[in-house]
């Protein structure tokens, strides 16, 4: 072993030894499940897939969630699988933290932005068990590709700016790729913010280290 080795061997351990330095579940496996989802009809089973951590500073969720049956389907159960993008970076170290946060981005906050699809199945699917959802999600993640699911900026220049603060401003344009912008993820995570009578957004769920 390296000096070089050692010294990372030796932070490492240090970070393993520290019960406040705790990493993230979906940031390091990429794919978290659970039976009983924070947002699943019923609290039924969910998953998580973290297709780009921000790599471009937007993260790319994919997930896996029962839907809750519509009147005319009976009691048929209803699996949803997407994909959305968002500013919101979710994780937690552990998987109830991780799926309440998650639910606490998409659903309280509204944090996400549906894909762009060319094809119908390209970001969103339905499926009638967990298992079949799924397949259908990695079958999404082969094809995913971030110049057909998001409109990209382009710069035109700068601006000059004749109000208060007198300085220039960046001038952008938005090219969409082909196809359209799938609405379907409305349906699964809706678009009702959720605030206090103040109208300030309900606290994220917080990790509870362990005492001293």
């Amino acid at each position: 072993m390296t000096r070089r080795d050692g010294l990372l061997a030796g932070i490492h351990d240090a970070l393993d030894a520290n019960a406040h330095c705790v990493p993230g579940l979906l940031f390091r496996d990429r794919v978290v499940a659970t039976p009983h989802g924070a947002l699943s009809h019923e609290r039924d089973q969910e998953l998580l897939a973290l297709l780009d951590g921000g790599i471009n500073y937007t993260f790319w969720y994919g997930h896996v969630v029962r839907g809750t049956p519509a009147p005319e389907a009976g009691s048929d159960p209803i699996w949803v699988a997407l994909i959305v993008s968002s500013s919101f970076f979710v994780d937690a170290p552990t998987v109830d933290l991780l799926f309440q946060r998650y639910a606490y981005a998409m659903r309280d906050r509204c944090e996400y932005t549906p894909a762009w699809a060319q094809d119908p199945e390209d970001v969103f699917a339905i499926r009638p068990s967990f298992d079949e959802a799924c397949r259908a999600l990695a079958e999404m993640i082969r094809r995913f590709d971030q110049d057909l699911r998001d409109s990209r900026s382009v710069v035109e220049g700068m601006e000059k700016w004749d109000g208060e603060y007198g300085s220039d401003h960046m001038v952008e344009s938005f090219i969409d790729p082909p196809g359209r912008q799938d609405l379907r993820s409305f349906d699964v995570y809706g678009l009702a913010l959720k605030k206090d009578h103040n109208g300030v957004f309900l606290p994220e769920p917080l990790f509870e280290f362990p005492s001293k």
